[in-house]
C-alpha cells in the first residue's frame, strides 16, 4: 500500500543558523553528522520503509537557531509520532578576536516520522 504524500516518511535535518563561521561547507559537514547519526540511531520497520522508497528516502533540511532546535525536540516529544535527536559536536571551533576555541556545541537535529509531523514541528524554521 502506498501512503498518501502526507504520510509518506520523511527525514528532516535541521541546521543551526545562529552559530558563528557556520559557512556553507560546516552547514553540510553537519547535516551529514546528522544523518549519520539518524542511520546509526534507526533499524526499526519505518526506517526500512523509509531507505526503500526509491533510491534513498525523501529528506528535508532546514535552518534555524538553537531557541528553534529545542522547541522542535519539545514539540516532537507531543506529536508521539516522530524520532529525533540531537547533533553535538564535541569540538566546534570558534574565533573570536584572533582566539580559537573548541567548544562543545548543539549544532544540528534530525526528525523522522510522516511528513505532515514533521512539517508541524518544523514550521517555524525555514527550509535550507
Amino acid at each position: 500500500m502506498v501512503a498518501s504524500k502526507a504520510d509518506q516518511l520523511v527525514l528532516g535535518i535541521v541546521i543551526r543558523n545562529d552559530i558563528p563561521d557556520m559557512t556553507p561547507g560546516r552547514a553540510i559537514a553537519q547535516g551529514s553528522h546528522a544523518t549519520s547519526e539518524f542511520h546509526a540511531e534507526l533499524s526499526t520497520e519505518a526506517y526500512r520503509e523509509w531507505a526503500d522508497d526509491g533510491y534513498f528516502g525523501t529528506a528535508l533540511v532546514f535552518s534555524g537557531n538553537e531557541r528553534q532546535l529545542l522547541d522542535i525536540i519539545a514539540s516532537s516529544h507531543k506529536t508521539g509520532t516522530t524520532m529525533h535527536g540531537i547533533t553535538k559536536d564535541r569540538s566546534y571551533k570558534v574565533e573570536t578576536d584572533g582566539d580559537i576555541q573548541y567548544v562543545p556545541m548543539i549544532t544540528a537535529l534530525w526528525i523522522f516520522g510522516p511528513r505532515k509531523d514533521v512539517s508541524r514541528v518544523c514550521k517555524k524554521v525555514q527550509l535550507f
